[in-house]
């Protein structure tokens, strides 16, 4: 429940962090993403709530879900808008989206332990390869964030 939670609670802090900033010179699409953001994140707090705890992986799976449908299309969107941004951010963004991707795709199909039954129960398993990858795109995700931030600072961002 722990990791579930922890996982949830950086995607609300990276929505607050990353909407804002990604969004500087477009008001509107920022009041609006951030409004959406919320509401996923909401929603999928209280779905998760409503969920038997010993159901993790349904758990996990709405999570997923959930920071998805909030995630992808602002992404998605701002690099259709933001020329400076894309020339900033977009291969250290398409690299995070696709260490997330590959840590959900790991954690949801229980990759490598499902190919070889008892072989990855204390090293090597994919909880554990899973968090391995969320770093990577946590760690990546950082660095946009700072380099968006450089951008926005030298006033060539909303030119």
């Amino acid at each position: 429940c722990l990791d579930q939670s922890s996982c949830l609670a950086l995607v609300v802090l990276g929505f607050i962090a990353g909407v804002p900033m990604g969004f500087h010179c477009f008001p509107t699409l920022q009041i609006r993403y951030c409004i959406s953001s919320l509401v996923a994140c909401i929603s999928t707090a209280l779905a998760v709530i409503s969920i038997p705890k010993d159901n993790w992986l349904l758990i996990s799976g709405v999570i997923i879900l959930g920071s998805g449908i909030g995630y992808v299309p602002p992404i998605v969107h701002w690099l259709a808008v933001s020329d400076q941004g894309r020339r900033v951010a977009a291969y250290k963004l398409i690299a995070q989206v696709t260490c997330t991707a590959l840590a959900v795709g790991i954690y949801i199909r229980f990759i490598p332990e499902r190919f070889a039954p008892g072989k990855f129960d204390l090293m090597g398993n994919s909880h554990q390869i899973w968090h391995i990858a969320i770093y990577a795109s946590i760690a990546l995700y950082s660095e946009i964030l700072v380099d968006v931030s450089a951008l926005i600072d030298s006033g060539d961002f909303c030119t």
